[in-house]
């Protein structure tokens, strides 16, 4: 037992002394380079642009979908128990004029069934495709950054909010090119645009659902309208509510063309006061707004009916607007008033041709109908003249202008809707109308 000790101590005294561990330290280049890998952004995979390899019904992960014929994970004794493919061929971006194609199908008559696999040339047959591309990133959303711990604070930034640019900041690099062109670019209203004002829109109110008012409705350039629509009302309220009151048709500029900073100021062009029993008086000085106020228990100078005229030019800008109203009274009995809007266009330097509806006929105007004389192009007034009934001593349909009336006997206008008989000892002609209803 001494033996032992002694020579367990003899071990001890020829071994090293131990040394506590001492702290790794790894290349100051090894630690950069990490840090460089993890402030470097992340991006997702990138798009699979190949046909052969996309496959929108591979669902499940490792495992092969049933009838997906386009599916990796599927073997050949998988496809031996499809009995269809659910998608039979896969295509590239359809606005390619040429692109590839992978048409998949199965081959019943084989023992077993087996899946047929061609990459074919698909043709767009629209004219309207693209040729060639030279920017394939163009064709496909940009793959999104991911977020790190770096970066987290940058994109929260950019998109924590409800609504984010979709461009990215190099392309708004440039911003006073941008609103040098933008102030080059010409602006001009086109048909159905609806008209711009300082604040909004022209507001042309309509029935919205029920008969009631709604002031949402745009006046559209060159859009004839005209509405009616009902809106409550009461005497003691009435020098509150903005509808009607002639501030709320004439107080907001239009704008000349669009995002333009020429304004065209609504001018009143006449005004028409009813009196409760219906009776109307135009008054002599239009340039006096009269609001609505209390008087003798009636409530007077309300808009009954707003009419607005639109002056233009050929190249879609509005030069002049007027507006013309209809002022009425209520008194304590009355809950609600009808109103009534039009809005009309004119170009400038021309005569406004009168219309027998728009669009469609209206029932008692005349049928207008046009020829083409020697002379063309016509004037509007030929073009645009009244169907004319005529019996000369020939005996037959005649088809004239409104101006050559005085010269012609027998003459009727046709009217839309109206029976129109035109008799005579030998021929008799009438016209009738059968309506189709929708």
């Amino acid at each position: 037992m001494a033996a032992a000790l002694r020579l367990g101590a003899l071990l001890l005294l020829l071994l090293p002394p131990f040394r506590a561990a001492e702290p790794s330290v790894e290349p100051a280049a090894s630690a950069e380079n990490r840090a460089a890998a993890r402030a470097q952004p992340r991006s997702g995979p990138a798009p699979v642009t190949d046909v052969a390899k996309l496959c929108v019904c591979d669902l499940l992960v490792a495992e092969c979908d049933v009838n997906c014929c386009c599916d990796p994970d599927c073997s050949a004794a998988d496809f031996s128990l499809f009995t269809t493919c659910s998608v039979p061929i896969v295509t590239g971006d359809s606005r390619l004029c040429s692109q590839k194609a992978a048409t998949y199908s199965l081959d019943v008559e084989a023992n077993p069934p087996e899946r047929i696999f061609k990459l074919i040339d698909h043709v767009n047959p629209s004219v309207f495709c693209i040729h060639t591309t030279n920017y394939k990133q163009a064709l496909s959303f940009s793959s999104p950054e991911m977020p790190t711990a770096e970066n987290f604070d940058q994109l929260l930034k950019e998109f924590g909010s409800s609504s984010f640019s979709a461009e990215p900041d190099s392309w708004n690099t440039d911003t006073d090119a941008q609103n040098l062109s933008d102030v080059n670019e010409t602006y001009r209203y086109e048909y159905g645009v609806p008209i711009q004002t300082v604040d909004a829109f022209l507001r042309l109110p309509s029935p919205v659902v029920s008969s009631w008012c709604s002031d949402a409705n745009p006046a559209g350039f060159l859009v004839n309208q005209a509405t009616k629509c009902i809106r409550s009302v009461s005497v003691e309220k009435c020098g509150n509510i903005q509808a009607v009151s002639m501030l709320f048709y004439t107080n907001s500029s239009i704008l000349a063309v669009p995002k333009s900073s020429q304004m065209v100021n609504i001018t009143v062009q006449s005004i028409v006061v009813q009196s409760l029993n219906g009776m109307r008086t135009l008054l002599n000085g239009s340039d006096v707004l009269r609001l609505p106020m209390i008087l003798d228990e009636l409530c007077i100078n309300i808009v009954l009916g707003v009419s607005y005229h639109i002056t233009y030019t050929d190249a879609g800008e509005i030069i002049e607007a007027a507006a013309s109203f209809v002022l009425g009274a209520i008194n304590k009995e009355a809950l609600s008033i009808q109103q009534s809007f039009e809005i009309s266009f004119t170009q400038v330097n021309t005569k406004p041709v009168p219309l027998s509806g728009n669009p469609g006929y209206v029932v008692g105007l005349p049928v207008r109908a046009g020829f083409r004389p020697r002379g063309y192009p016509f004037p509007v007034e030929i073009l645009l003249a009244a169907l004319i009934l005529v019996h000369l001593h020939k005996h037959f349909l005649a088809w004239t202008s409104i101006k050559s009336i005085c010269s012609l006997t027998q003459v009727k206008v046709c009217f839309f809707g109206y029976v129109l008989e035109v008799a005579n000892d030998s021929v008799p002609t009438a016209i009738s109308w059968d309506f189709l209803v929708r």
